[in-house]
């Protein structure tokens, strides 16, 4: 798969979500996800 950031090539990786609101925190760990070797965006699918 390639980076929609940056085009890079990605890899599976489980790594922690966090999302913020309003000074809200959530933090979810072992989040299965598409990283980019280059820039590090993640990719999150609702399917595995």
């Amino acid at each position: 798969m390639k980076c929609i950031f940056c085009g890079g090539s990605t890899g599976k990786k489980d790594v922690i979500f966090h999302y913020e609101d309003d000074h809200k925190y959530l933090f979810v760990e072992n989040v299965p996800a598409e990283v980019c070797n280059s820039c590090g965006g993640k990719t999150y699918s609702l399917y595995s």
